[in-house]
């Protein structure tokens, strides 16, 4: 799962910085729906923690990807945005109280 996700998140990054350099489309939400698929099955703590951890790196995390996206308006990569942000809710609804030392990580 960690070779993976660890994949998933390369290409999510790469699809933000063309983003970022004013690509006019990009396929965030290719790589999110993958990520949440994956993550579809976080049973063990391990998995869980890999998960979370990698997820919300403040340096490389979801939260980077996003505001990587920010300054696009075009309309894939609002879509991407969008996208990223209900990958957030779903997986703090899959670890619930385990997200809890993240929780600083996520703004409302």
């Amino acid at each position: 799962m960690d070779q993976k996700l660890f994949r998933y998140f390369s290409s999510l990054r790469e699809e933000a910085e063309a983003a970022q350099r004013g690509a006019s489309s990009c396929d965030v939400s290719s790589a999110i729906h993958d990520m949440s698929d994956l993550c579809e099955d976080l049973i063990t703590d391990e998995d869980m923690s890999l998960a979370l951890s990698m997820v919300f790196d403040p340096s490389n995390g979801i939260f980077d990807v996003i505001q990587r996206l920010m300054l696009n308006r075009e309309r894939s990569v609002q879509k991407g945005r969008e996208s990223c942000l209900v990958f957030v809710a779903d997986i703090v609804k899959k670890t619930n109280v385990r997200v809890g030392l993240y929780v600083p990580f996520i703004k409302v």
